[in-house]
């Protein structure tokens, strides 16, 4: 909405409810579903996998790694898309950004995105969770959600 902050946590709070909502939708309709978010917050984090458990399909939460170096030209260079994201934006998700917790690091696959996206997604189905938590920096997470049909 025209002169709002969609930054702010009230809109971030419809933003991911809303996100949740049509992946449980689309879910029950038979599809897989992808959530492309930051997921800056463990607690965020841990709204998505407690409804994947609720609704009985695997999940797992999906970061991309890329270095400061790497990062910094890719939003520079970015024109006319939906992100608001620049180089502050990311400094003070970086800043930002808790760790997975003990139950949350159990479902991260961390993949580089040093050559982004050349083979990141590839590379997020492909390898076994992280055995760790994740750190920044980070470039993205999300999550993905699978339906056993």
């Amino acid at each position: 909405p025209e002169g709002q902050d969609l930054a702010a946590p009230a809109w971030t709070d419809r933003t991911y409810a809303e996100c949740l909502a049509r992946a449980g939708k689309l879910l029950f309709d038979g599809q897989r579903v992808i959530v492309d978010a930051t997921f800056i917050e463990e607690q965020r984090r841990r709204q998505f996998l407690d409804a994947a458990v609720r609704w009985g399909v695997p999940s797992m939460m999906v970061v991309c790694e890329a270095s400061p170096d790497a990062v910094k030209p890719r939003l520079a260079a970015r024109r006319c898309d939906a992100s608001d994201a620049d180089w502050n934006v990311y400094v003070q998700a970086t800043d930002r950004w808790d760790a997975p917790g003990r139950r949350t690091h159990l479902f991260v696959r961390t993949i580089r995105a040093e050559d982004f996206p050349e083979g990141c997604v590839e590379q997020a189905f492909q390898y076994p969770p992280a055995s760790g938590p994740a750190s920044p920096p980070s470039w993205s997470c999300g999550f993905a959600f699978h339906r056993l049909l």
